[in-house]
């Protein structure tokens, strides 16, 4: 096995154990408003997880020119 592989193979095995740690310096507790959970993610409140009942939500014409998700 040559070296860029030998490090390949480590860096791959050793990153797993350094994600807990990356991701406790991004979430933080916040004052939940009606809308999200009490919990933030990069500085923005993660919202409720929406049920199968929110599809028409998702896919009403208007969608498109007001959130843009092809960018």
């Amino acid at each position: 096995m040559n070296s860029n592989k030998l490090i390949a193979v480590l860096v791959a095995a050793l990153l797993p154990l350094s994600a807990p740690v990356l991701s406790q310096e991004r979430y933080a507790a916040v004052r939940a408003t009606p809308d999200g959970i009490g919990k933030a993610y990069m500085g923005r409140e993660i919202a409720h997880v929406m049920s199968y009942h929110g599809a028409p939500w998702l896919e009403r014409p208007e969608r498109m020119a007001e959130e843009r998700p092809d960018l």
